[in-house]
Order: structure tokens, then C-alpha cells, then sequence
């Protein structure tokens, strides 16, 4: 089947951008992103329609109504959920933790006294 003149305008974009970090993907979904990437999201966001039910169940996914079951479906509902911890992660506030009871008394010091005890 050939692919429809809206969606081939996606297709033919390669090297899409994951906004993210890549080390938590496989090289297959990264090559599947980098290459499907803009169509998928295009897809996904409502710019072209679906076609086949395949497209209609990667919506499905994206929108959290079913489970991703094929490599296309689990490498974008990766991307999206990656992205989603990132940006969560830098909003969210993070705080140094100091025991201050440490400040006097190390835990190496600790580990010390307790081999001395044994002694």
C-alpha cells in the first residue's frame, strides 16, 4: 500500500530528535526513532490520520489505552515516558543530604571503633 501524500511528508524526514537522553534505548529503537520519529509523531499528535490498524493501535499506545506489544510501540512509549521523567526530574527540587551528627563523628570513625571493640 501506498503511503498517502500527508504522511509521506513525514516519512521522508529522517534524523528526528529524541529531546532526551538516549542511554536507557537499544540501537534498533534508536534506529527506528531516528528514522520513523517525525511520522510518529505526527501520527500521534493528530496531523495525519491513521490509516491502518496498526496506526490506530500506536495512537492507542501513546494515549496509555493499551499495552505496546512491537518494537514501534515500545521505543515511542519509551521516548515519551523518558521525556516525561527528565523534565520531571529537573522540576522537581533536589536537596543536599547532611547528617549532622556526622560532622563530628564520621562513619569511617565508626567503622573504626568497632573494629577496635572486636579486638
Amino acid at each position: 500500500m501506498k503511503a498517502p501524500a500527508e504522511h509521506r511528508i513525514y516519512l521522508v524526514k529522517t534524523d528526528y530528535p529524541l529531546r532526551c537522553s538516549a542511554e536507557i534505548f537499544e540501537i534498533d529503537e534508536l534506529n527506528l526513532l531516528s528514522r520513523y520519529g517525525f511520522w510518529i509523531e505526527a501520527l500521534v499528535d493528530g496531523v495525519i490520520l491513521p490509516i491502518t490498524d496498526e496506526q490506530k493501535r500506536l495512537i492507542d499506545v501513546h494515549a496509555g489505552k493499551v499495552e505496546p506489544i512491537n518494537l514501534q510501540e515500545c521505543a515511542w512509549r519509551k521516548l515519551v515516558e523518558r521525556r516525561m521523567w527528565e523534565k520531571n526530574e529537573r522540576e522537581s527540587p533536589h536537596y543536599k543530604l547532611i547528617d549532622e551528627s556526622e560532622q563530628w563523628f564520621s562513619r569511617s570513625d565508626w567503622k573504626k571503633m568497632r573494629s577496635w571493640k572486636n579486638l
